[in-house]
């Protein structure tokens, strides 16, 4: 049987089911660390997918379903207004009738015989939409992104581009989930202050709990946000919610397996399911762990999203630390959207000057 990984934070010595629960005595080690307080949320993450219907045009897996007797189990964020129209809507099915869903807010319809829009929205084919972050209407009405593009606001005029690392900067905004695991919360700490520090301009970020979020359901985990701004989650599948949906969905690059007893593979998403790295997991030490770094966009949202995380906890954070110390100081260099590596410590459960990390694999 071959069951998700789920992107283990835990330590050398600990039970399976000890993984995701590494304590709060690890150290981070990374060189770029911001004064930012980090809330607990102890709740576990993560859904089934299986069941989802597809989105015929991406192949995605909607966490919605049309048929659903209520509005909660209709609406992708999973959130609905008192007067049945979804929060955060992603298309217009979330509406009520005569309403359609422009730039993730349900409004009437504009233009000829229809409303005024009103604030930041202009009416692009009889939908209100916001044209600084919307991937339908990037800049102006009838721009729309590719499918491999999103809606990059961060400077003005915003323009469509492609989902790769180097883009990364790309967002006004920035908002990073936080899965309740100490680990993984100590390595977002680092990716925060190193976006926010080396970003220029810098995106307005924020820290939220997944369990309370509105850029994301917070049962399964799939992404509402929409253009214009970062989601952020360190950890793996287990823990973080977004980073479950966008596996078990079909929507990342990369994903991982684990056999249940020794052996976990990092796999590409292609025709043939390409294995990119056989793990023993007893080779898994405080010093040594595989990592991924992802950027995903999402295509039924446009959310784009940041991924990073290794198959234990010392992993995580050696990920944590690459990327806020050698990635985003050279960023305009990673032009692929993924990047798998094998971390080799000088000590064990940190990373820092001297580590040996090389590069397994990367791609689009």
């Amino acid at each position: 049987m071959v069951v998700p990984l789920a992107g283990c934070s835990g330590t050398e010595g600990l039970s399976p089911g000890d993984w995701d629960a590494a304590g709060p005595g690890a150290e981070g080690a990374a060189d770029v660390r911001p004064d930012v307080t980090v809330p607990v949320d102890a709740r576990d993450g993560g859904g089934n997918l299986a069941e989802r219907p597809v989105d015929t045009a991406s192949g995605a897996r909607d966490a919605t379903s049309e048929e659903a007797g209520t509005c909660e189990s209709r609406c992708a964020s999973g959130v609905c207004e008192t007067n049945g129209d979804c929060k955060r809507c992603v298309k217009d099915q979330e509406c009520n009738a005569g309403r359609v869903c422009g730039s993730g807010v349900c409004a009437p319809r504009c233009g000829d015989g229809g409303v005024a829009c009103t604030g930041s929205f202009v009416c692009c084919n009889e939908h209100c939409v916001d044209t600084t972050l919307d991937p339908k209407h990037c800049g102006a009405c009838g721009t729309t992104c590719p499918a491999t593009q999103f809606c990059a606001n961060a400077s003005a005029p915003p323009v469509c581009r492609s989902n790769i690392l180097a883009h990364v900067c790309s967002a006004k905004k920035a908002t990073f989930l936080l899965d309740g695991l100490q680990a993984d919360q100590e390595a977002t700490v680092v990716v925060h202050g190193a976006i926010s520090a080396r970003c220029n301009p810098p995106p307005m970020a924020m820290t939220v709990s997944q369990s309370v979020s509105s850029a994301i359901n917070t049962t399964t985990g799939q992404p509402v946000v929409g253009g214009g701004e970062l989601l952020v989650a360190v950890g793996g599948d287990s823990a973080q919610r977004l980073v479950n949906y966008l596996e078990d969905s079909g929507t990342s690059h990369v994903y991982n397996e684990y056999d249940g007893v020794n052996t976990l593979w990092f796999k590409r998403r292609d025709a043939s399911n390409t294995i990119l790295a056989t793990v023993t997991r007893s080779t898994l030490t405080p010093s040594h762990d595989y990592f991924l770094v992802e950027v995903v966009l999402d295509p039924i949202s446009g959310t784009l999203s940041l991924v990073l995380y290794g198959l234990d906890s010392p992993g995580t954070k050696a990920a944590a630390y690459y990327f806020a110390n050698t990635i985003l100081p050279s960023i305009a260099t990673y032009t692929n959207s993924w990047y798998l590596y094998e971390w080799m410590g000088m000590t064990a459960g940190g990373a820092g000057p001297g580590d040996t990390f090389t590069q397994l694999a990367s791609g689009m």
